[in-house]
């Protein structure tokens, strides 16, 4: 489409997407352990702007974490470092993709 407001539209549902997805692999402090568990999974809706085609965690840690696969995660093996590369490699690329063709098709009926 070359109309701009679908394309943000498209873009922010792509981005919701994306963070719902991957939600399942960002570390997440299940036992309750600390002040602000879910700080980091979290910071993926208030740190990034949907429809601008990035996706932000947004966390003190998050990058050590993001590249730390030494840790011993809580929810591992599914939750751990490299989350968003893991979950579009075990089938969310193809997920993601689904959905995106399916919101495409759903407009396009409007």
């Amino acid at each position: 489409t070359s109309d701009p407001a679908k394309k943000k539209q498209l873009q922010k549902f792509m981005d919701s997407e994306f963070i719902r997805i991957t939600d399942p692999y960002v570390p997440f402090d299940e036992a309750g352990m600390y002040a602000r568990p879910g700080r980091l999974r979290n910071s993926a809706l208030t740190a990034s702007v949907l429809g601008s085609g990035y996706v932000i965690y947004e966390a003190p840690y998050a990058r050590r974490l993001y590249y730390a696969d030494t840790y011993n995660f809580q929810g591992a093996p599914q939750r751990g470092a490299y989350w968003a590369d893991r979950a579009m490699q075990e089938g969310g690329r193809l997920k993601l993709t689904r959905e995106v063709q399916a919101f495409i098709d759903k407009r396009g009926k409007k």
